[in-house]
């Protein structure tokens, strides 16, 4: 995104100062959505933040680990499927993880690369139960729910 923002006429960044608005925005959007009290924005990469969630919930700081995780990940091959292992370590049973950018190479790359390796940690019912509810939703590599460039996996 930082690349991008050189271009006139696509401002994603919206820089005030230098920094990024992104973190502001979501944050206005969680409070306006009604969610302020079900989400736990954590302002740092993926690796930090999977690790102090699991860090406060062995502390007891916090009652229970995320049933699901958005993950919208760092775009680059192979950090991709670190941050995918991180948060599928951190997901409670029966939880979803997902994210967005299958259109991204390394991100698909990585989705399918990681989707072999929880073959048989997926919850098979899940997957099909949603894939017949969710029109236009598709299987990739057994496991993927994908659905307009969404991608969904779901824990046992």
């Amino acid at each position: 995104m930082w690349d991008w923002e050189k271009n006139e006429g696509w401002k994603f960044l919206r820089l005030e100062n230098g920094i990024p608005t992104i973190y502001k925005r979501f944050l206005a959007n969680c409070k306006y959505s009604g969610f302020e009290n079900k989400i736990l924005p954590i302002n740092a990469t993926t690796s930090v933040g999977i690790k102090l969630l699991q860090r406060l919930f062995n502390q007891r700081r916090i009652s229970e680990l995320p049933n699901y995780i958005y993950l919208d990940s760092a775009h680059e091959k192979d950090e991709t499927f670190i941050e995918l292992s991180l948060c599928w370590d951190c997901l409670v049973n029966n939880g979803i993880l997902f994210g967005d950018d299958w259109g991204w190479e390394a991100v698909k790359e990585d989705v399918i690369k990681f989707s072999n390796t929880i073959k048989d940690k997926t919850n098979y019912e899940n997957l099909h139960k949603i894939n017949t509810l969710v029109s236009g939703s598709q299987i990739i590599n057994d496991n993927i729910l994908l659905y307009n460039g969404q991608w969904i996996l779901f824990k046992k």
